[in-house]
């Protein structure tokens, strides 16, 4: 929240071969990435903290039960992440302006 005050942020949670998104005010990303991050009995947050890379952040799940139906990985998929990103701010405007 402290290096992106006022900014709205977009989730997306991507498991097996689905995809949800968020986007919500950066003040509720965290409840957000919370509810996402149910199923992982470990995770590890990558933080870039910056506007230059693809996402801001990245959460993604590092447990040892690869192969366990429900998990955060099964069969043959890839491993359970979440990607936060800044919404563009002409779009943050926008959305501010529909809603004043």
């Amino acid at each position: 929240m402290g290096d992106f005050p006022g900014r709205e942020m977009e989730i997306s949670y991507q498991y097996r071969d689905h995809v949800e998104q968020t986007v919500c005010h950066v003040k509720d990303a965290g409840r957000v990435i919370e509810q996402y991050c149910k199923k992982f009995p470990l995770a590890t947050v990558y933080y870039h903290g910056s506007e230059g890379y693809e996402f801001l952040a990245q959460v993604r799940c590092h447990c040892g039960h690869e192969k366990s139906r429900g998990c955060c990985r099964d069969g043959n998929h890839h491993r359970a992440k979440i990607l936060v990103s800044l919404v563009p701010v002409a779009q943050d405007a926008g959305a501010q302006a529909l809603d004043g």
